[in-house]
């Protein structure tokens, strides 16, 4: 422990060295930039300098090492870059933004080709770690070395019609495990299109056609798009309700396999209020029904209507989860005070019954002597505290 804790300080001491090179490199840029300072060349040793020693103290610091790329991207040469991001995978082989950063940079370059080799390794590289084939695989798409289809092709979910279009490069069956809360994939595979019914059709495969159809985030994105591209409330309402009537088995991108697996547990014990995939539906329905502006008279009874009916349904689900926890909390606190009471009365009987002497005022050395006058055995105070006794 004591040895982590040096390592951990040391790595620290690193990073502040890093961040104060930065920020005199910074500043002696810019002194460059008006004719006085210290040489480029000569600041950029310097800062690699610190770097360098950062991540030897700090070998798999998936952070230091993409500041540590992002700068030579800037500052230094293509090969300088090229060898500190090759160092930066073969040190964080499992880190999906490390092998992104290095992917974005290829694509920046022009070298499609070698990115595109590079996401031929995503199956190997990340084959136990979904969410970080994702932070790849995204990287891959907003970068163009492949489209946002073959990207989550690549990850199990395909377009066609029957449903087995392209090759399915990657299986995860359950897009929990990668899907990221901001949906980027998707996201990006439905601003592909230009066509606004063709987006419509898109984000209606998703939320009832395909392995996204129990995610809630992949419904309030649908809800969301008829408000807002398409300017239809009622039919994000309609989208919000169709939703509800499964709520559940709607589960949520922002829980991990761990987490989801709990929540599957807690559904099956009959505690499902507090389900993430439920609360992320009813939070976004009630946020969007009250931003729905009043209007004229006429649509501002349509909005109060459609207000009331999502209140009447996810209000209520709010309510009761709420209810549940504050339940949940004040059980918990009355459980403490219960052990506590127990464990009090326990040591008042222990005083009643003279097994254990009333509290005194006296330290704990002046305790110790007079318990080696009294009882004539010699004593000493030990480092947890407690009173030994020596024959």
């Amino acid at each position: 422990a004591a040895r982590e804790a040096r390592g951990s300080a040391l790595a620290a001491a690193h990073r502040a060295c890093v961040s104060a090179a930065e920020s005199e490199f910074e500043t002696d840029s810019s002194r460059s930039a008006s004719g006085s300072g210290m040489h480029a060349d000569v600041k950029l040793a310097t800062l690699a300098s610190a770097y360098e020693r950062a991540l030897a103290a700090s070998p798999t610091d998936e952070a230091l090492w993409r500041r540590y790329t992002s700068r030579l991207e800037r500052s230094a040469t293509g090969r300088d870059a090229a060898d500190a991001h090759a160092r930066a995978l073969r040190h964080c082989p499992f880190s999906g933004e490390t092998f992104a950063c290095a992917l974005r940079w290829r694509c920046a370059r022009g070298d499609l080709e070698g990115a595109r080799a590079m996401l031929e390794s995503v199956r190997a590289r990340f084959g136990v770690a979904p969410r970080e084939a994702h932070a790849a695989l995204a990287a891959a798409a907003r970068s163009g070395a492949v489209s946002a289809e073959e990207a989550l092709a690549r990850l199990g979910v395909s377009f066609g019609e029957d449903g087995v279009r392209g090759d399915v490069v990657l299986s995860w069956l359950d897009p929990v495990l990668w899907l990221d809360p901001e949906l980027t994939l998707l996201r990006q595979s439905v601003r592909c299109l230009t066509n606004l019914d063709a987006r419509k059709r898109l984000w209606d495969k998703f939320a009832e056609s395909s392995r996204l159809k129990n995610v809630a985030e992949v419904h309030v994105a649908r809800a969301l798009f008829l408000a807002d591209a398409l300017g239809d409330d009622a039919a994000a309402a309609a989208a919000f309700k169709k939703a509800f009537a499964k709520i559940d088995t709607l589960v949520s991108a922002s829980s991990s396999s761990k987490s989801g697996a709990a929540s599957a547990t807690a559904t099956a014990n009959g505690s499902s209020l507090e389900a993430p995939g439920a609360m992320v539906l009813c939070r976004a329905w009630m946020a969007f029904e009250r931003s729905r502006g009043a209007g004229a008279e006429a649509e501002a009874e349509k909005n109060s209507r459609s207000f009331l009916e999502a209140d009447a349904r996810a209000g209520v689900w709010l309510r009761a989860a709420e209810a549940a926890r504050a339940a949940r909390r004040r059980s918990a606190a009355v459980a403490k005070v219960k052990m506590y009471a127990a464990k009090d009365e326990r040591h008042a009987s222990a005083f009643r019954e003279g097994r254990r002497d009333v509290s005194s005022t006296l330290t704990l050395a002046e305790r110790a002597a007079q318990l080696a006058a009294t009882s004539g055995k010699k004593t000493r105070v030990s480092g947890n505290k407690e009173l030994r006794f020596e024959a």
